[in-house]
């Protein structure tokens, strides 16, 4: 299994310059056969989203962490990749 996590802003959100905006940590840990990412109760209101393949056009879906900030991966078949993004 290759696990990797990457934070990205959302599109077209501002930006002051001279200012990096503080990043959430998104901490994986395995249970089991499992994974699972929770993140600073602080970024409660960022979401976690997926898709399947990081190919142009990537198409991103929301995960529904019932508005939790974590998430239990019970891998699968083919790749999955994540990513929380600000509100």
């Amino acid at each position: 299994m290759i696990l990797a996590a990457a934070i990205h802003p959302a599109p077209n959100a501002p930006v002051r310059t001279g200012v990096i905006p503080p990043q959430p940590v998104v901490n994986t840990t395995v249970d089991g056969s499992a994974v699972v990412f929770t993140w600073h109760a602080d970024y409660a209101t960022f979401r976690l989203e997926t898709t399947a393949s990081l190919d142009d056009p990537v198409i991103w879906l929301p995960v529904d962490t019932g508005g939790a900030v974590r998430h239990v991966l019970t891998p699968g078949d083919g790749n999955q990749f994540f990513r929380l993004v600000p509100p």
